[in-house]
């Protein structure tokens, strides 16, 4: 299998890919490009008809890329269509190991990559809600320390008179639907700081 460079205004996006592509996942490969470049060659037939990689010639071409690497299929006719579709239909069928995502996706975010590049959100871990009891009465004299799981300390911030009781509500919120308002907090403060 040789691996060419080709000129990406060459390629013909495939007028029969069964596969459509949101602005979130062209996003996803978007950033993967800009990030990492491009780490696999994409699937043309003899009349530079693309077969796998749609998404990605897509994505180059939004990223003013001017070359691309792909390979040359042999595959004609319903071959090639078919290829087209087994290519799309394998990494649908897969499945996360959610406890290797979560722990790789907390190891990202801890040295502050931003996730969002790639395609994914604070949304996408399975967090186990920590134990808010002790905050729930105000200050109730005990260590902070004591909250289960990784959670150690609680940070304190200050609201305005105003703005107290939307805060608190929106606390409760997040948290009765299982998410961990440290994290969204963490998250929404890193964006701002990319920001400046």
């Amino acid at each position: 299998m040789e691996v060419q460079t080709r000129p990406v205004v060459d390629l013909i996006p495939d007028p029969n890919n069964a596969r459509k592509h949101d602005q979130k996942n062209l996003d996803a490969i978007k950033g993967s490009l800009a990030k990492f470049g491009q780490q696999k060659p994409i699937v043309i037939d003899k009349n530079s008809i693309v077969l796998a990689g749609n998404g990605t010639l897509a994505a180059a071409k939004a990223l003013g890329w001017k070359d691309i690497q792909v390979v040359v299929s042999t595959l004609e006719g319903f071959n090639a269509s078919a290829y087209a579709l087994a290519d799309n239909r394998s990494s649908e069928l897969a499945e996360w190991d959610t406890e290797v995502l979560d722990a790789t996706l907390k190891a990202l975010m801890a040295t502050e990559f931003n996730i969002a590049e790639i395609g994914f959100d604070i949304g996408d871990i399975s967090l186990e809600a920590p134990d808010y009891s002790i905050l729930e009465d105000g200050e109730t004299g005990q260590d902070l320390d004591d909250m289960r799981g990784e959670v150690r300390k609680a940070i304190q911030i200050e609201f305005e008179l105003e703005h107290y009781e939307e805060a608190q509500s929106l606390v409760k919120f997040w948290r009765e639907q299982g998410a961990y308002v440290g994290m969204l907090l963490i998250e929404k403060l890193k964006s701002e700081k990319q920001k400046l």
